[in-house]
């Protein structure tokens, strides 16, 4: 048994909580006899007893903190609310180590990792109160920010998704740019003889692993779209690529991030009207936000 300067384990104390009161195992003794396991019983309700006695008022969890059998949760004597406060200590050290890796996996650029809705620039206050309640509801949307070089349209998609996943709207994030985008699928042409691998440092990756990548990622953010660069006769061959992952991702209705130096007109002759339909299809009008303030890139903001 259990010495009185020891603390019981959890397990002595659930089997304490179990026993019946030791006023009617003494009535069972007194009917029955007094055998080795009824002895063993009477010692073990004694035990117990002896705890209770030192216990405050309405402990039901005989020292444990958190619940036994027909208890709450956690006991609100000392031990159950400093296990209580342990617990969400715990939780909170997962939860951040879960956003932490996340946010590792998400490729985000270095410049851009630490960006917050809540530490955007003045000139951006609107759109900030726009993205924040957005990221309040259940689930995240997609949007379309765009705007001249400079206007904090990347901050503001990279902070938005910081926020989706922080409410778990998403459970992953991916980024990418166009520019970036198309030159690791150019990479993949040509193998082994281009030397692009050491350019894009993923020199294993098929055109499908980047496509299907981009097209599955649970809130992807599509950085820079317009500002790749290709040949008139590699038009067809850029418009097809993006339509195999906006196409599925508007089907499949993932939400996506995109950011251009372009508005939609614009970018219908570079993109393609087919590619173009479907962002606003995925995003809606009251997802287009024209970032139109001040340079944030000339120090003065």
């Amino acid at each position: 048994m259990v010495s009185g300067t020891t603390k019981p384990r959890l397990e002595t104390l659930q089997w304490y909580h179990r026993l019946p009161s030791t006023a009617d195992l003494q009535q069972q003794i007194s009917l029955k006899g007094l055998s080795k396991h009824l002895a063993s019983r009477l010692e073990a309700c004694l035990e117990r007893d002896a705890i209770v006695a030192t216990r405050p008022p309405g402990c039901g969890c005989l020292g444990a903190g958190i619940a036994l059998e027909g208890a709450p949760n956690y006991c609100l004597c000392t031990e159950g609310l400093s296990a209580q406060e342990a617990a969400k200590a715990k939780d909170v050290e997962a939860e951040q180590e879960r956003l932490a890796l996340r946010w590792q996996e998400a490729d985000i650029p270095l410049r851009f990792r630490d960006y917050r809705l809540s530490g955007a620039p003045a000139s951006l206050r609107g759109q900030v109160a726009i993205l924040e309640a957005a990221a309040s509801r259940e689930e995240s949307l997609s949007w379309f920010l765009w705007g001249h070089v400079g206007r904090g349209k990347t901050g503001l998609a990279v902070a938005y998704a910081y926020e989706a996943l922080v409410n778990r709207q998403t459970g992953a994030v991916k980024f990418i740019s166009a520019p970036d985008l198309f030159s690791r699928l150019r990479a993949t042409y040509g193998r082994p003889d281009s030397n692009a691998d050491a350019v894009t440092d993923h020199p294993s990756e098929t055109e499908w692993d980047i496509i299907s990548a981009c097209a599955e990622a649970p809130l992807l953010i599509l950085d820079d779209l317009g500002a790749e660069a290709v040949s008139t006769r590699g038009q067809d061959w850029l418009q097809d690529r993006l339509y195999q992952v906006i196409g599925t991702r508007h089907a499949e209705e993932r939400p996506t991030i995109f950011t251009s130096n372009m508005d939609l007109q614009g970018l219908v002759k570079k993109c393609g009207e087919r590619v173009t339909w479907r962002i606003l299809e995925m995003v809606g009008q009251d997802h287009l936000l024209h970032l139109d303030g001040p340079n944030l890139r000339d120090g003065t903001q």
